[in-house]
C-alpha cells in the first residue's frame, strides 16, 4: 500500500483555511440591537405632545431588537448638543446603561438616576431618572445610542412643576374675592367650614406621598375638577386606587356639587 504525505507547507495551508470555515460554521455572528420602541412614563416619546415634568423622576423605556451591552440617553434643550463649556442641569443630562451598571454621566453634584429603580427585561432596558427642577422649559431633544451604533433622537417638551395648591392661599385668594370661582361654588358655606373642608382634603393629598401636584378648576355647569399629577412609577392600579379615594372623599366634603378627578399622568399636558 503506498502512502502519500503531504508537504509541510500543504499542511500549513489547509490549516489556514479550515479555521474561518470552523469559526463561521459554529459561531453565530453577532447581530446588532436596533430600537423598536420607546416610551416615557406612559406616554409613547414619538410623539409631539410627550412631556416631561422637571424635578420630579420618569421612567424612560427603551425596547431593543436584541440584548446591548452599553446604552447612552442624552437629553438636551434645543436642537444642539450644548458644548461641553455651556452645560449645566439647566440644559443637559447624560445617563448610561453599560454591561448591568447604571450611571449618571452628566457630571454634576446631585445624581439624577435611581439605579434601583433602573431595570432590564429581556430586550427592555428601564431608565428611572429626572431634570433638575430648576431645568429651562421648552423644547428638549433625547437622544439614545445603543452599543455606540444605533441611535435614534426624538423630541419632547420640558415643563415646570405644578405646585400643590396651599391651603392657606386658596382659602384667602378665593374666599376674599367674590367673584372667583370658589366663592361661588361655595357660597352657601361660611369661612370657617370651607377652610375646615379644603383643610381636610388638603391633609388627605399631603398623605399620599405619590401626588405631586393637584389643581382646582371649574368646568361648565359648576363641576368642581381636581386635576391630580402623580408619580410616573405608579402602577395604573394604585393610580385608579388614588383616583377613587380622592373622587369619594371631595364628595363626601362637598355633597352637592358635581366632582371629577383627573390624573395628569393619563393626558397630554
Amino acid at each position: 500500500m503506498t502512502h502519500y504525505k503531504c508537504p509541510k507547507h500543504h499542511s500549513i495551508l489547509i490549516v489556514f483555511l479550515l479555521v474561518p470555515l470552523i469559526f463561521t460554521t459554529v459561531l453565530h455572528p453577532v447581530q446588532p440591537s436596533f430600537i423598536k420602541h420607546t416610551r416615557i412614563s406612559n406616554s409613547t416619546i414619538d410623539v409631539s405632545h410627550t412631556t416631561i415634568v422637571a424635578g420630579r423622576f420618569f421612567s424612560l423605556e427603551i425596547q431593543l431588537t436584541s440584548q446591548a451591552n452599553k446604552i447612552t440617553v442624552i437629553a438636551y434643550r434645543g436642537n444642539v448638543v450644548p458644548n461641553e463649556s455651556n452645560r449645566s442641569n439647566l440644559n443637559y443630562y447624560h445617563w448610561e446603561y453599560d454591561h448591568g451598571v447604571w450611571r449618571d454621566r452628566s457630571g454634576y453634584t446631585k445624581l439624577y438616576i435611581k439605579p434601583r429603580k433602573c431595570y432590564t427585561h429581556g430586550n427592555t432596558y428601564v431608565f428611572y431618572i429626572s431634570l433638575d427642577a430648576k431645568a429651562e422649559q421648552g423644547k428638549w431633544r433625547i437622544k439614545i445610542s445603543v452599543d455606540n451604533s444605533e441611535t435614534r433622537t426624538f423630541p419632547t417638551t420640558v415643563k415646570p412643576v405644578i405646585p400643590l395648591f396651599n391651603l392657606g392661599v386658596a382659602s384667602v385668594k378665593f374666599l376674599n374675592n367674590k367673584t372667583s370661582l370658589l366663592s361661588k361654588l361655595f357660597k352657601r358655606t361660611s369661612a370657617g367650614e370651607f377652610e375646615d373642608k379644603l383643610r381636610k382634603l388638603f391633609i388627605l393629598l399631603k398623605k399620599e406621598k405619590t401626588v405631586y401636584a393637584a389643581y382646582i378648576t371649574k368646568k361648565p355647569l359648576g363641576k368642581l375638577t381636581l386635576p391630580l399629577l402623580l408619580d410616573t412609577g405608579l402602577s395604573s392600579k394604585e393610580m385608579t386606587r388614588i383616583k377613587t379615594m380622592v373622587f369619594k372623599k371631595t364628595h363626601q366634603l362637598f355633597p352637592h356639587t358635581p366632582v371629577e378627578v383627573i390624573l395628569l399622568n393619563n393626558t397630554s399636558l
